[in-house]
């Protein structure tokens, strides 16, 4: 998963853009729909909103092994709301907190 900024040419509008990685352990076809869905069944003031997406399979001529063949190359990308404090990956671990242990 590779998430970059990016902006809507229309309206300057700054999105986070959300590349699906090429090695998860589902397909991509299956992680587009799941997250898709996912983030669609959520309403909450704390879960960045889905703006927009991208799915778009090419035919790509390729180098495997020394010779070329063509294959399907398919990118799938998710357009999220941008938020400009950063992840909150970012925000819990890079500065101090306090961990509660419940017994």
């Amino acid at each position: 998963m590779i998430i970059e900024q990016g902006i809507v040419p229309e309206s300057s509008e700054v999105i986070a853009v959300k590349k699906l990685s090429e090695n998860s352990p589902l397909s991509r076809d299956k992680a587009f729909e799941n997250e898709v869905l996912n983030i669609m069944a959520l309403k909450h003031e704390n879960i960045v909103k889905l703006i927009g997406y991208c799915h778009e399979a090419q035919r790509k001529v390729v180098e495997n092994n020394g010779r070329y063949v063509v294959a399907d190359i398919v990118e799938c990308l998710l357009c999220y709301e941008y938020l400009p404090n950063g992840s909150v990956h970012k925000n819990l671990f890079g500065t101090q907190y306090t961990v509660l242990h419940y017994f």
